[in-house]
């Protein structure tokens, strides 16, 4: 008995080891990230570049062969969508396009030393405008955390509400 057991484990190993192996690649380009962007109609072909929260460039302006721009973890790139008023206000007219923000790094806080941006219906509020919002008034909702603009960090809450 014992000897059949070890022959079914050593036949399900050897199974096991010969099974087709799955890569989960969960890695991208820029490029391609921002072409299925442009894609979709999300951001124009020559979005503005953050890179842990500081703004590089405009996608023509930048050397796409740098490391930096080619196998990034797609849990450390996110946009925000073109024609976005209020980010324009932060980073200028060349915001307009859309914006792709790149994380290389985490920001870890032992304390809660972020500071928050608002922005309802593309307009930049207080904390208290924002917390008095009727939850049943709002149609989508985008956190964009750990944003370093100028060595400050920032959490950014972008919500768009019910016109009325």
């Amino acid at each position: 008995m014992i000897k059949y057991i070890l022959y079914t484990l050593i036949i399900v190993l050897l199974i096991a080891c010969k099974a087709k192996k799955t890569n989960i690649d969960n890695s991208t380009t820029l490029l391609e990230y921002i072409e299925s962007l442009s894609t979709k109609g999300l951001v124009n072909e020559n979005p503005l570049i953050l890179l842990d929260g500081k703004p590089l460039n405009t996608l023509s302006n930048l050397d796409l062969s740098l490391p930096d721009y080619q196998e990034i973890n797609s849990n450390s790139i996110s946009y925000v969508e073109k024609e976005s008023k209020s980010f324009s206000k932060l980073f200028g007219e060349v915001a307009c396009n859309g914006i792709v923000i790149i994380r290389k790094f985490t920001y870890l806080h032992a304390a809660d030393i972020s500071q928050a941006i608002y922005i309802i219906d593309d307009k930049i509020v207080t904390e208290e405008v924002f917390r008095i919002i009727d939850p049943e008034n709002i149609l989508s909702y985008q956190l964009l955390k750990e944003i370093n603009l100028n060595e400050n960090i920032f959490d950014i809450y972008k919500v768009n509400t019910i016109k009325k």
